[in-house]
């Protein structure tokens, strides 16, 4: 909104562009976004229109939801027909998020519009999102009369749980963490799927107001400290440069965004990265996401050091000298004077404990770090570093990060007793084995053709893993639900699990990890997702001592 006339006018011919390289392309979808913000505060038709032709160009569902997050700063009524025809077309997430622009719009075009979508055939995702944007509308009394029977028990499509007030006005039924919690009479509830709407109609009738939220968050204390995170965390590992490290898989910073926005709108709080993710291009790419799209003190950034960042003496490992380069590189690239929890990605066998958790400690006390975690090690390994540094006076870890999913569970016998014992949370990685147990086994994707690691996870029991996989699709598709929520939905209900981290390159991916924090699985279908496992061999823990190279010269020297 401060923008001069003729910078304005550069910002709309530059997201204008086509035929651009993909670094263009990002530079172009960044324009539009900055011409978002700017919508919120001007009425410049100019940047309405370039709003609106961006979106009926938009070759992608990341770009259509960059556009669509755009419109609904502008609040433009003479975008309403243009957003009703999204609302009704595309992907669920598309026309959720075309329902929550139009809620912004208060026109009886948009209302009417709104209430077309509250048919039980339209996925509940749409419907939820449309009872948000009625929430935000004046409503008539008849408006009002009609969405009643959302709240209505004895009427709830597809068996979705009815959330009701308490006497306090507390919201009660199933929780947030996907388990059964007990209603007014003592009874059982059992959870079934998308409750959302329960929430957006009893939010539109008793207030007319609905939150940004449809649910609450059941935000969960991790470990042994006062660090509240959501249930979900967003792996960053996605977002990077694609030529940069190992993963040439990874979305570019524009295509990134949306979900940044989309995790932040569904309560999520904890994001996780580390320093050699894309060559620490992840970590750029979601320190300005953050700080262009969150409040600092609300949320949790946890990164990791242990990797090399380069093939020279001292750029790896744990010792002191290398816990406090990477620190600073971190900082320097997230642009943050501190991270919430730092953690130790695999445990360093050339230098010694003590020497680590020192260093570690010093990091907390300079305020670099507010607390400390680990990832993947021998479980022996990990109390031996607890011991060292509660036997010095220094800072323990509050979390371990180990992997755990329905087709890898080793972890089960020592490290996840051992953290429920001692009072250390849990984020587990891959929690869906690489998008494997959400498709058919053999169905391959861009990451799966491309990512060596993922590949060399699951190599040694690929018969029982396939067995174990096809049961999932057996218990999503009784349950009418994704088998990414029937995966995950198993890992939020297990005893000491606080928060997996998720990974997303497509809006649905998110939706569905979202969508599985209110699906409770029964008894009967944990025990048959669980009665196929066999014991694996121990991956994904141990990692050797990278070579170290030779002493390098800087760009300067290199030129002299």
């Amino acid at each position: 909104s401060k923008l001069e006339p003729e910078s304005l006018d550069a910002l709309v011919d530059f997201s204008s562009l086509s035929n651009l390289s993909e670094d263009g392309q990002q530079l172009a979808d960044s324009a539009l976004m900055v011409l978002g913000e700017v919508a919120r505060n001007t009425e410049d038709g100019a940047v309405t229109s370039r709003l609106t032709q961006a979106l009926s160009t938009a070759a992608s569902d990341q770009r259509r939801l960059i556009a669509l997050n755009a419109l609904a700063n502008a609040g433009d009524e003479t975008t309403v027909p243009l957003l009703g025809d999204y609302l009704t077309t595309g992907s669920a997430t598309v026309r959720a998020r075309a329902a929550e622009a139009l809620g912004g719009i208060p026109t009886a075009q948009a209302r009417a519009l709104l209430q077309g979508q509250l048919q039980d055939a339209n996925p509940p995702a749409v419907r939820a999102a449309a009872l948000e944007g009625l929430g935000k509308q004046t409503l008539a009394p008849g408006d009002v009369a009609a969405l009643t029977r959302f709240t209505d028990p004895e009427e709830p499509p597809h068996g979705a749980p009815l959330r009701h007030r308490g006497p306090g006005g507390a919201e009660e039924g199933p929780s947030r963490s996907g388990r059964h919690s007990e209603g007014p009479s003592g009874a059982d509830e059992r959870s079934g799927v998308h409750g959302n709407h329960y929430a957006g109609a009893l939010s539109a009738v008793d207030s007319r107001k609905i939150a940004r939220r449809r649910t609450p968050m059941d935000y969960r204390t991790l470990g042994q400290s006062g660090l509240k995170v959501s249930p979900l965390c967003l792996g960053c590992m996605s977002y990077g440069e694609a030529g940069a490290g190992t993963h040439a898989w990874t979305l570019t910073e524009a295509d990134s965004q949306p979900f940044f926005r989309q995790a932040l709108e569904a309560g999520i709080n904890f994001f996780d990265t580390a320093n050699v993710y894309s060559a620490g291009s992840s970590e750029e790419i979601t320190g300005r996401a953050l700080r262009r799209l969150a409040r600092r003190d609300e949320i949790v950034v946890a990164t990791k050091a242990f990797g090399p960042w380069r093939r020279a003496p001292n750029a790896r490992g744990l010792s002191r000298k290398a816990l406090f380069q990477a620190m600073d590189d971190s900082l320097q690239r997230l642009g943050m004077d501190y991270v919430d929890l730092y953690q130790i990605h695999r445990f360093d066998t050339e230098t010694p404990v003590e020497e680590t958790m020192e260093a570690l400690h010093d990091l907390v006390k300079a305020g670099k770090t507010r607390y400390l975690g680990a990832s993947s090690m021998a479980a022996w390994q990990f109390a031996k570093m607890q011991q060292v540094a509660e036997r010095n006076g220094w800072t323990r870890f509050i979390a371990m990060q180990p992997q755990v999913n329905l087709i890898y569970r080793e972890e089960e016998r020592e490290m996840l007793p051992l953290c429920r014992d001692q009072g250390v949370g849990v984020i587990p990685w891959s929690p869906l084995a690489r998008g494997k147990l959400t498709r058919p086994w053999d169905t391959q994707t861009h990451r799966s053709e491309h990512d060596l690691f993922g590949q060399q996870l699951y190599r040694a029991m690929e018969a029982n893993d396939r067995a174990i996989v096809e049961r999932v699709r057996e218990v999503a598709e009784a349950r009418e639900v994704s088998m990414a929520q029937v995966a995950l939905a198993w890992l939020l209900q297990k005893p000491g699990i606080t928060s997996p981290i998720i990974g997303a390159t497509k809006p649905e991916q998110l939706s569905d990890a979202i969508a599985a924090m209110d699906l409770s699985l029964s008894g009967e279908e944990v025990s048959a997702l669980e009665a196929l496992y066999q014991p694996h061999p121990v991956v994904g823990v141990y990692a050797p001592p990278a070579p170290d190279g030779k002493v390098s010269l800087t760009e300067e020297g290199m030129s002299a």
